[in-house]
């Protein structure tokens, strides 16, 4: 135990967490105390975990979790702490980006204990005064994300006229992902009932019709009435698959290839980011990772160059390059922009309008589009003579005053491939703009130059393309790090589409307006002292290097994961970066992590070595004869002898001995 302060929740004591007290500390701690009592939980405690009820709607599916006699709670809030022993349970929160749901608390934290009194002046009481049960501890994790899942989608469940259709859509969705009949319908009733939905008794019944047509084999889009209620119940759809780890319903066309990175935690989807993906993602096809990554590339560029923080005397601004990564047509990439960017037409209509571009050919013309005014000096000549009186500078171009300028490239396959050009500058031109340095070609026919600029990049490509078109060159020299890669692929069907209503999108373009009015009147951004804390624990690994083309790509984490959190602090019109926008940054960051192992951990950074990797992965066991005729014959012995013993030391190939068909045995290479 330890103390806490009256009607405060956590100990004052500092390192309280490593406090062991004995009964014969007590009296020292607790001697005449009138305050709080903190029990401390899991380790110290012999693996005692508390699961916290923090929603009515969690409460109302408590009888899910096991049973156990150890109960507290108060007035307000009764049977909202349920204790278990369970060794080897970890701290695990479910929370969206603005509300908890239940909070398993093990080692590391602290509880309030009967007879403590809560901020709101009501007192707990033990309601239950028996033993904790004894629960292995994965089987209680997943009582409690069933419970968090049930209580999240009873939190959205629709208004009266649309809850048939909410329950077809679940109980379809519960039922493909290999739930029971019987799992589903208790699923469904206890939302519903949780929901107050008063027909919830009645929810099962919707159950079996689904079950009844799932096993008859019918598509789940073949039915009219059942389209209807998946477009209907699409929210709740959406609500569960993320809680419950499921399969989406219907199935899309393209499932996820194998070692397709997990969805980012939910920490990722915070604040106004995460009202703008949840308001949208219920009406398109598009991965809600996309539609993540269009939202905050956009306000990063319309905040402009004004909010920004210094590390090491270097300037870091909000603007973002980004790429989403995914199949041609069913990726869904182009679909993700257009939700976001019919809210920026509203929010800032200049933007939208004129500083979106897209064209990636040549440095010059990168600069060109934020130019600045250029006056040349001409001469005063006598009337009727050649004779100069003096000079006089004249306006040659009047520049760009706006320098804000997002480029959206649906084929940057076409850029990677005009970098590959010997003599283009656009290489060179994107890492300075990233930099947020003034751009200059030194070139005699073009003498333009652009400063104090604000450039983002939002790209469009296949994995196949990339890996085709981004040079060596471009992993080594920091292009490829200076962008955040995601993977990006369809996350439902929806055959007639679908559109939020104009109050909704009315509502997030007005909180999207008064955050960037906000974003714009801010310079430097610096983080409070808890998120320094976080950071400095962060930053270790954010920063550490590896030596491969993964760590060459995701080699600026740190960068990163700064300037994502300085655009969720700006959407919170927060001038100071808080834990949460840390925390939100860090979520996104890995999943962009994830997606470079999942598109790059197979090349091998050499262009001869990723090509016989790519051979041998579609083409079987190959002998050095027939390696060497994979460049014509064109490359030196020794040159392929090394780049293979390379392979096979990084065990990414293995060397076979093959007795072939009579004849010597051969050395052949195999994909490991």
């Amino acid at each position: 135990m330890v103390p806490v302060p009256s009607r405060q929740k956590r100990p004052s004591l500092p390192r309280w967490e490593d406090l062991r007290l004995t009964e014969a500390d007590l009296p020292d701690h607790f001697g005449g105390w009138g305050g709080n009592i903190g029990l401390l939980v899991g380790e110290p405690s012999g693996g005692l975990v508390d699961v916290d009820l923090d929603c009515p709607e969690a409460l109302a599916l408590a009888d899910w979790l096991p049973p156990t006699a150890l109960v507290a709670g108060r007035p307000g809030n009764p049977g909202s702490h349920r204790f278990y022993q369970a060794a080897g349970a970890t701290t695990t929160k479910f929370q969206t980006a603005r509300e908890m749901l239940i909070e398993l608390r093990s080692t590391g934290g602290q509880t309030l204990a009967p007879p403590s009194v809560h901020p709101s002046g009501e007192a707990y009481r033990w309601e239950r005064a028996g033993r904790a049960a004894e629960v292995d501890a994965d089987e209680l994790l997943r009582a409690v994300a069933r419970v968090a899942a049930g209580a999240l989608i009873a939190r959205h469940w629709p208004a009266e006229g649309g809850r048939h259709d909410a329950a077809l859509a679940l109980a379809g969705m519960l039922l493909r992902g290999d739930w029971g009949a019987e799992e589903a319908a208790e699923f469904v009733r206890g939302v519903a009932r949780a929901a107050g939905d008063e027909e919830w008794q009645a929810r099962g019944a919707d159950v079996a019709t689904t079950a009844r047509r799932i096993a008859d084999g019918e598509p789940a889009t073949g039915a009219p009435r059942l389209a209807e209620a998946l477009r209907a119940g699409a929210r709740v759809v959406a609500l569960a698959r993320r809680w419950l780890g499921l399969r989406e319903v219907p199935a899309t066309a393209d499932d996820a290839p194998e070692g397709w990175p997990a969805p980012p935690d939910a920490a990722a989807f915070h604040g106004l980011a995460g009202d703008v993906v949840r308001a949208l993602e219920p009406h398109t096809e598009a991965d809600p990772v996309a539609l993540l990554v269009n939202l905050l590339a956009m306000f990063g560029s319309a905040a402009g160059r004004g909010p920004h923080a210094t590390v090491s005397g270097q300037r870091h601004g909000v603007n973002l390059f980004a790429v989403l990564v995914g199949a041609t047509a069913t990726g869904r990439k182009g679909t993700s922009e257009a939700g976001p960017r019919a809210l920026f037409a509203r929010a800032d209509p200049l933007w939208s309008g004129d500083r979106l571009g897209s064209g990636l050919s040549s440095g010059e013309g990168l600069i060109h589009a934020v130019r600045d005014e250029r006056v040349k000096r001409e001469p005063i000549r006598e009337r009727g003579t050649q004779r100069v009186t003096g000079y006089q500078e004249v306006l040659e171009d009047e520049g760009v005053d706006d320098k804000r300028l997002l480029v959206i490239e649906g084929e940057f396959a076409q850029a990677l491939k005009v970098l590959g050009r010997e003599g283009n500058t656009l290489s060179p031109v994107i890492r300075e703009a990233w930099d947020g340095k003034s751009l200059r070609v030194m070139t005699r026919n073009s003498p333009a130059k652009a400063t104090d600029l604000h450039i983002g990049i939002l790209g469009h490509i296949t994995r196949r393309e990339l890996l085709q078109t981004l040079g060596e060159g471009d992993l080594s020299n920091g292009l490829a790090n200076r962008f955040l890669w995601c993977c990006v692929r369809r996350s439902k069907l929806l055959p007639e589409g679908g559109w939020p209503t104009e109050a909704e999108l009315g509502a997030l373009a007005d909180r999207l307006e008064e955050a960037l009015e906000f974003a714009r009147g801010c310079g430097e951004l610096r983080r409070d002292d808890a998120a320094r804390a976080r950071w400095a624990a962060l930053y270790p690994t954010l920063s550490e290097g590896e030596e491969s083309v993964v760590g060459e790509v995701t080699a600026r984490g740190a960068a990163q994961v700064l300037r994502l959190s300085l655009i969720y602090a700006l959407l919170d019109r927060s001038a100071v970066v808080r834990v949460d926008h840390l925390d939100a940054a860090h979520a996104l960051w890995r999943y962009c992590a994830a997606s470079a192992r999942h598109i790059f951990g197979g090349r091998a950074g050499d262009r001869v070595a990723d090509r016989i990797l790519q051979a041998l992965r579609e083409g079987g066991p190959l002998g050095r004869t027939e390696i060497a005729g994979l460049f014509g014959r064109n490359e030196r012995a020794d040159r392929l002898d090394r780049t293979l013993d390379g392979l096979v030391d990084a065990g990414q190939v293995r060397r076979e001995r093959d007795a072939g068909t009579g004849g010597r045995p051969r050395d052949v290479f195999v994909a490991a």
